[in-house]
């Protein structure tokens, strides 16, 4: 197998990868019924955008396509921070509510232990990253 193959076997798997996770994520948002108000649809939007990108690189790769799928990678990466701090900041608030007492490693533990699950949109920035990965030195970005 020759390194051009090999790399191509490895962009193929890359977006694979990201397509499985781009659609468990709103299959998950779903089950925890992550949609009570117009923040939580977020992931949602950007997970069909994701899956749009992954379509169009995956059979129309071009420059135009791949630059498309980076700004789509790049909203993506920006999503899953801010979900990332929304979660923080709910779990923070909450354990605010319940119990201002705590102190030192048990506040910050009830903070990312809370009832949002603190770093579970950071499995959309994995996505992202795969995404960059794709496009790194693409043969048809040349």
């Amino acid at each position: 197998m020759t390194e051009s193959s090999l790399v191509s076997r490895f962009r193929q798997w890359l977006l694979l990868l990201s397509t499985m996770a781009t659609l468990m994520v709103p299959l998950e948002l779903l089950f925890v019924e992550h949609y009570e108000d117009w923040l939580m649809y977020i992931p949602f939007v950007l997970s069909g955008l994701t899956l749009l990108g992954i379509v169009l690189v995956a059979f129309w790769p071009n420059k135009k396509t791949l630059l498309l799928f980076r700004i789509v990678m790049a909203l993506l990466l920006i999503g899953s921070l801010l979900g990332v701090f929304f979660h923080l900041k709910g779990n923070l608030e909450l354990t605010e509510e319940i119990n201002s007492e705590l102190e030192g490693w048990s506040r910050i533990w009830d903070i990312l232990s809370g009832a949002a699950p603190a770093l579970a949109p950071g499995l959309l920035a994995q996505v992202a990253l795969m995404g960059f990965l794709f496009t790194y030195k693409h043969p048809k970005n040349l």
